[in-house]
């Protein structure tokens, strides 16, 4: 997790990595009051062809466009949050393993 996006939440986990479970994603959009979930196995995202990176971009979740969070991130930072970013229209969007 590079210093300066923001909303990335900079930190690793003790020891310097950490077992990651799952990742949880969570977006709430308040012009429609529309809040969607969802939860991947972290299995899952280490298939991820894109070089190691996970991408969130999806035309229909606005919110999640130019986050990226690379594999290696998610393990040295562990169980715990990873993303709290608030756009300017009041989306929210929330990230976190366990």
């Amino acid at each position: 997790m590079t210093t300066g996006r923001p909303g990335l939440v900079p930190r690793t986990a003790p020891g310097g990595s950490a077992d990651v479970a799952s990742i949880h994603v969570l977006v709430y959009t308040p012009a429609v009051r529309k809040l969607a979930r969802v939860t991947v196995p972290f299995w899952l995202v280490r298939l991820s062809p894109q070089s190691g990176t996970v991408r969130f971009d999806n035309d229909d979740v606005k919110e999640l466009h130019g986050v990226k969070i690379t594999i290696g991130d998610i393990e040295r930072a562990g169980p715990g949050l990873l993303l709290d970013h608030q756009r300017h229209d009041g989306s929210r969007v929330l990230i976190w393993s366990d």
